[in-house]
């Protein structure tokens, strides 16, 4: 047996994270892959290709656990035990093969990144309640605003040349982007606003 191999029964927790430079590290990303059938299957790929430690063509549960710590550390998956390591396994295990084929992966990949975000959504912080003078409201306003639509803008660069190979994803984008970016409501972008937009595009990318 292959020392520098994790063992078949290693816990996750303990299994070392690969360096994994296709996995996205921003949350909205995650969001962008997912809605893109194309990126999703380009992306998983990649990945599939590092995680597949012996070279066999399939994803086998230790190689699986070490997909799942790396996941953790990048955008918060939760870690799994062994006992779920293997009912995830074995759910889009559709051969029966014991290991996972590329396009088995796609699917079991797509589930892990949905996890992620969901798992991310359940984590909330709540804010002491404070009273601020006018001055410090009317501040404060202007960096919510700001912060919306740097919420909506690309902070990765795999993430902002996803949104322009994809004629459906940059409408969607643009879309959101102009709602927050108007702050009038006037259905258009003036010119105050549009700064706003390019000083939250300078400080994001």
């Amino acid at each position: 047996t292959d020392p520098a191999m994790p063992h078949p029964q290693q816990s996750p927790t303990t299994m070392a994270a690969l360096a994994i430079p296709e996995l996205p590290s921003d949350l909205r990303y995650v969001r962008a892959v997912l809605s893109s059938e194309d990126v999703l299957r380009q992306q998983a790929g990649s990945v599939f290709v590092r995680c597949d430690l012996n070279h066999n063509g399939q994803i086998e549960r230790n190689e699986l656990g070490v997909l799942c710590e790396t996941m953790h550390e990048r955008i918060g998956l939760h870690l799994f035990d062994q006992i779920e390591l293997g009912r995830r396994l074995a759910k889009f295990d559709v051969d029966l093969s014991g290991a996972l084929d590329c396009d088995e992966f796609v699917c079991l990949y797509k589930n892990l990144l949905e996890d992620a975000v969901g798992d991310t959504a359940q984590v909330t912080s709540k804010a002491e309640p404070t009273v601020a003078s006018s001055s410090q409201r009317r501040q404060r306003c202007r960096a919510e605003s700001l912060e919306a639509i740097r919420e909506e803008l690309p902070s990765d660069p795999r993430y902002l040349r996803a949104v322009v190979s994809s004629e459906h994803l940059l409408r969607q984008q643009a879309g959101k982007v102009f709602v927050r970016c108007d702050r009038d409501f006037n259905g258009q972008i003036d010119r105050d606003e549009l700064y706003q937009l390019c000083y939250a595009l300078h400080k994001e990318t």
